[in-house]
């Protein structure tokens, strides 16, 4: 089995600066399984059938107790160097998330910027791969030639694309990801961006100088790929591509699935609001991640940036009234009326 050591001499070629021919781009490929037997192999198998062949799968399991562990091995001896299976010791879970998709993909993160990660693949663009989902065979190509077409000098750049929604079959539920859930892939500035999060980790591509902005993880983290959606929209370039390059699998086993919009979706979001049910899309969860996001760029944010993020941070101090002047005047709206209105009615 391929692991992380000595794979910095064989990757100094390919990495030692960022190209800008799409085709010499080299792409790490960020995954995090447990317990993810069922559909693992799909997803293996289309990612090792890409156009773009220049990439290296690094895997981190939280813990299977079924044979999650088993497919990767059989990938990494098949495959050999392409896919490393970190071992907890090189990338260890911390901080209050010690277990679940955030505390694996933040140890990802983490083990990319470290020294030895660093020495592997630095300069590398990533990608965060599901692993319930399947690729489309383009989906590298098609992401690397829209980030090297936004980036100028060293400026994080984050690609996001659309999805198409597939059930356990793999049959499709809707050809569009933001068709299905009623919302707007465009809505990537930090006003929309903070109270909710219009990228899919999954189907979101981010060069290196994006990554070593973002990481690590905050601990009041939402979710990692809403957070470095926050990193790029207010101190680089996030930009959607309307192709759909990855069937996202909507499945009972899902961490975080994707919502269908209806009546139903609406009264299960009004029935929050009255039952005072905090989940993870809680507007105090968004607000602590705002937080995060100033304490940690408070210097380097431009100041409208820095502006919104500061008010949006600490708009439970004020009053009600307050509360929704904040709102209005920066434009800080969810994407949809009703979604609208349960923010305000949040407040």
């Amino acid at each position: 089995m391929a692991t992380a050591y000595g794979l910095g001499l064989m990757m100094s070629a390919a990495l030692s600066g960022a190209s800008c021919t799409p085709e010499d781009r080299h792409v790490v490929v960020l995954l995090a399984t447990f317990n993810g037997e069922l559909y693992l192999d799909a997803l293996l198998t289309s990612i090792f059938s890409q156009t773009h062949t220049k990439f290296t799968v690094v895997a981190r399991d939280d813990g299977s107790s079924d044979s999650t562990l088993d497919i990767l091995q059989e990938y990494a001896a098949r495959f050999e160097s392409r896919l490393v299976l970190l071992t907890a010791a090189q990338a260890p879970a911390t901080g209050r998330y010690r277990r679940g998709s955030i505390a694996n993909y933040a140890a990802l993160l983490a083990y990319l910027v470290s020294a030895e990660g660093q020495a592997n693949f630095e300069n590398s663009d990533v990608v965060f791969a599901d692993q319930d989902d399947i690729w489309k065979v383009e989906k590298l190509s098609v992401m690397l030639i829209a980030l090297v077409a936004e980036e100028t000098d060293a400026q994080p750049v984050l690609i996001y694309s659309d999805l198409e929604i597939v059930d356990s079959s793999a049959e499709q539920l809707s050809g569009s990801f933001y068709h299905y859930q009623n919302t707007s892939p465009n809505r990537i500035s930090i006003n929309y961006l903070l109270p909710q999060n219009c990228v899919v980790g999954c189907a979101s591509m981010m060069n290196w100088p994006l990554i070593t902005l973002a990481t690590p993880l905050p601990e009041s983290v939402c979710m990692h790929d809403h957070w470095i959606a926050l990193v790029a929209s207010s101190m680089g370039r996030a930009k959607h591509i309307s192709e759909r390059l990855v069937l996202y699998r909507q499945h009972d086993g899902n961490d975080v699935g994707a919502k269908r919009w209806g009546l139903g979706y609406i009264l299960a979001k009004l029935s929050h609001y009255f039952t005072g049910v905090d989940d993870r899309e809680s507007l105090a969860a968004y607000i602590l991640q705002s937080q995060a996001l100033l304490a940690r760029y408070d210097r380097v944010l431009a100041p409208k940036q820095r502006d919104i993020v500061k008010n949006f941070s600490r708009i439970r101090q004020g009053n009600m009234f307050y509360r929704r002047w904040v709102m209005i005047k920066y434009r800080i709206y969810r994407a949809g009326l009703v979604r609208s209105l349960v923010l305000f009615m949040e407040l």
